[in-house]
């Protein structure tokens, strides 16, 4: 039986990992040789996912929340001017656009949850 799939080259840990993790579900039929005699991988039909996704989004929001408080209560923390007005970069060209960018409203909800993680 002939296969047809694209070959994407990956670590040898991931390849490792990957393999035992679908030989352990009883996917063994996604096993095949190649003509040079290399395991392949056929992974039709299934979805990787990081296990750290969600640890990843939450310290994500969490970036983005101070990133808002400091935009909001600092002199700014890429260039140090303390007046959005006096950007030398040109608001909202600067990095600092993004931050303020977030909005009031999301700012208040971050800090009220920022200030239950930490009390």
């Amino acid at each position: 039986m002939s296969h047809t799939y694209a070959k994407l080259n990956i670590s040898q840990a991931a390849f490792v990992e990957i393999a035992k993790l679908l030989r352990e579900a009883g996917y063994d039929q996604s096993f095949h040789t190649d003509i040079e005699g290399n395991t392949i991988i056929d992974m039709h039909g299934i979805g990787l996912h990081s296990e750290d996704a969600e640890k990843m989004r939450r310290l994500d929001d969490e970036n983005t929340a101070l990133r808002m408080i400091a935009a909001k209560v600092m002199p700014c923390h890429y260039c140090g001017v303390d007046e959005i007005a006096k950007c030398p970069h040109g608001f909202p060209g600067c990095a600092l656009a993004d931050d303020v960018m977030a909005g009031d409203s999301q700012l208040a909800h971050e800090v009220h949850r920022l200030r239950k993680l930490v009390h």
